[in-house]
């Protein structure tokens, strides 16, 4: 990501209800931000509109060739497939595959490579999800609170393995809790 991306009057709603109104804040390249605010307020809604799934008026303005990677709220995984299988289906080349071990061993999943997903746990899932978002190609990460579930040791142990992997990454993250954003010395956007 080059530019920074520049959100210009954004109002999403669903019905009469407004949950963004005329929202405007400007994304710097290779800055993290914690989006945070009560349950409700419109994080998830403003991320959904950063990567265009949902509908929303005001402007969005980034680059041409701006690539994505998310941990949505849900993991959605393949439950069928094994743990690298589904970190595997992102890859776009042999680098990203050399990768995948060595990521789920610092994610203290090496033992569950080739579980099938649908056994595994939901904080042994979560991690899974982190660790697809980190590998695929993107120049922005979203992550709708990623380290929920977690215990506190796994947690803080993933967030180190995010920090490492994301040196120079522009973040946006949604989060409840200020030790996360602080951990990420992240600019808060308070909705």
């Amino acid at each position: 990501m080059k530019n920074p991306i520049i959100i210009d009057s954004l109002t999403i709603q669903y019905g009469d209800n407004k949950v963004i109104d005329n929202f405007s804040y400007t994304i710097e390249p290779g800055r993290i931000y914690a989006v945070m605010g009560a349950s409700g307020i419109g994080k998830t809604s403003l991320i959904n509109a950063v990567m265009g799934l949902i509908p929303y008026t005001g402007t969005i303005s980034c680059d041409e060739d701006l690539k994505i990677s998310a941990v949505f709220q849900e993991d959605r995984l393949c439950e069928g497939m094994s743990a690298s299988r589904n970190i595997r289906i992102v890859c776009d080349n042999k680098e990203q595959i050399s990768r995948i071990p060595g990521l789920m061993s610092d994610f203290r999943l090496a033992d569950c490579v080739s579980r099938k997903v649908r056994d595994l746990s939901g904080g042994m899932k979560r991690r899974i999800a982190i660790i697809r978002a980190l590998i695929s190609s993107h120049n922005l990460l979203i992550m709708d609170e990623p380290f929920k579930g977690l215990d506190e040791a796994t947690r803080l142990a993933v967030m180190n393995s995010v920090r490492k992997e994301t040196p120079d990454d522009t973040i946006l993250m949604i989060t409840h809790d200020i030790s996360e954003a602080e951990f990420f010395n992240a600019v808060i956007i308070n909705l």
